[in-house]
């Protein structure tokens, strides 16, 4: 009897130590290149970390890297294929996986910004 009791204990504190991890927030890690007073980093910092925070009732937590504190591009796009890092604004080095990501480089693709929008 006193096995069973000591068993049944045992079976409920584990149960509680682990599923503990359910509710753990998602940390979203996300690196960058521009400094922390870019425009576009400010923007990430105060709108975009707020916006998916809030949006998902705080179960997400970005962290936002500025100034390649992740490493530089190739190591963001290489973090970004092994899972290391959920997100990355790189620039041109993204033509090296596929070409398509070049696309907005090329000159006179569109006669104005007219026929970019409607595209």
């Amino acid at each position: 009897m006193r096995k069973i009791n000591f068993l049944s204990k045992l079976l409920l504190v584990s149960s509680i130590l682990f599923t503990g991890s359910a509710f753990a927030k998602t940390i979203i890690k996300l690196g960058h290149y521009n400094s922390d007073m870019h425009p576009s980093h400010i923007a990430l910092q105060e709108y975009f970390k707020k916006t998916v925070e809030d949006e998902t009732k705080h179960r997400y937590e970005i962290r936002i890297y500025p100034n390649n504190q992740l490493g530089g591009e190739d190591q963001i796009v290489n973090g970004l294929r092994n899972g290391t890092i959920e997100a990355g604004i790189t620039g041109l080095l993204l033509q090296n996986v596929d070409p398509i990501f070049g696309v907005w480089e090329w000159p006179y693709l569109f006669k104005d910004n007219q026929e970019a929008k409607k595209c």
